[in-house]
């Protein structure tokens, strides 16, 4: 295979840590080498011992820069020039706030094309000098692809119209692929529900269990489970306790993809509650969603941020506000009502979204 142009991308999350940005960025540049573009990744490492073997099956390079605060900024910087002096890359892609920042601030000693990947909170969250130097730099990239329209919301009036693209994400068709399809039977009087995240207040589990009162009015056999990192783990357990559902819930924490292969088959509906937080933290898109949907399950999601791209409302899934319990339950409903509608819809809408097809208009634009 020949090679025909150089790609750098820097990043703040990768493979195989859970994120959504680290997955984007994963499947970006797996995409991109697959269609014949030379690949090499900047990324974050790990205490967890993994990292290594992950690597070394990819066909793209991929070097690692200390996950040790005081000492990021200084690898990203050292390894960004070692590579730009090395392989001559005629583009630089970011991804991730510190790799924003970092290469915004470089941009000007260096003569490549710069491609920012925008998820919402890049230029948001931080102190007061973060957020400026942040809002300072956007203009200094020469292309902004949003990976939706409430994240490219955000930029309005903050950048130079034509550099703004918006590329919603997309989803890894054949990382499940290969795993055995189950047998669903459905059974009307037992209701699972499925979220796949970091426990925290964003991703919105506390919505999901805060609702549970209410839905156990339509369905009394309702499970809710949680898969990721448990951060908020021990506020979530309480939370369940004090509403007098916690025998309704049940924790994961990380799942390898084939164990998370049968979770989604065994599950009925996903749940995406978000919140957009003061802090600036938002949900950019929500690509857990469209593996949900590959598996053929409708989703549930919040109005008011990315995941409005993430579900084909009413027919992929239902769109609501996160904090209305009996709007939760509706949809449930709703969707439960006409199941196997929503099922064939959701497994088209991710086969739509497959990166296969993403990756054409990233290439278009490099």
């Amino acid at each position: 295979m020949i090679l025909k142009k150089k790609i750098l991308v820097i990043t703040s999350e990768f493979l195989p840590d859970p994120g959504g940005i680290g997955s984007h960025a994963y499947n970006l540049s797996k995409y991109l080498y697959k269609n014949d573009i030379d690949v090499t990744v900047i990324a974050p490492k790990n205490n967890k011992g993994n990292q290594a073997q992950f690597d070394k099956k990819e066909r793209f390079k991929i070097f690692r820069y200390s996950g040790f605060k005081f000492f990021k900024i200084f690898n990203i910087i050292k390894l960004f020039f070692k590579e730009y002096l090395r392989s001559n890359n005629s583009t630089v892609i970011c991804t991730g706030q510190l790799p924003f920042i970092v290469f915004g601030l470089l941009s000007k000693l260096v003569h490549i094309k710069s491609i920012l990947i925008f998820h919402g909170h890049e230029n948001s969250m931080g102190n007061f000098f973060i957020r400026y130097i942040s809002n300072y730099i956007l203009n200094q990239y020469d292309q902004v692809i949003a990976v939706s329209d409430f994240s490219g919301s955000l930029l309005k009036d903050k950048i130079i119209e034509n550099k703004l693209d918006i590329i919603y994400n997309g989803v890894d068709i054949k990382r499940f692929g290969k795993f055995k399809k189950i047998s669903k039977i459905r059974k009307n009087k037992n209701l699972r529900l499925l979220t796949l995240g970091s426990l925290s207040k964003r991703k919105g589990q506390h919505n999901v269990i805060k609702a549970l009162p209410e839905i156990k009015k339509s369905f009394e056999n309702v499970s809710y489970h949680m898969v990721g990192p448990d951060n908020i783990k021990l506020e979530l357990t309480e939370l369940a306790e004090s509403l007098n559902v916690i025998d309704s819930i049940h924790f994961y924490g990380y799942l390898e993809d084939y164990e998370l292969s049968n979770l989604f088959q065994e599950c009925d509906i996903f749940l995406m509650l978000s919140e957009n937080l003061p802090s600036g933290d938002i949900e950019g898109f929500g690509i857990a969603i469209l593996e949900a949907n590959y598996f053929g399950l409708p989703a549930i999601g919040s109005k008011g941020c990315g995941i409005e791209n993430a579900i084909n409302n009413m027919k992929t899934g239902v769109l609501i506000d996160n904090h209305n319990p009996i709007d939760c339950r509706r949809a449930i409903v709703q969707i439960m009502n006409d199941y196997q509608n929503f099922r064939y819809a959701s497994k088209n809408w991710a086969n739509a979204h497959d990166w296969d097809k993403t990756i054409k208009k990233y290439i278009k634009i490099i």
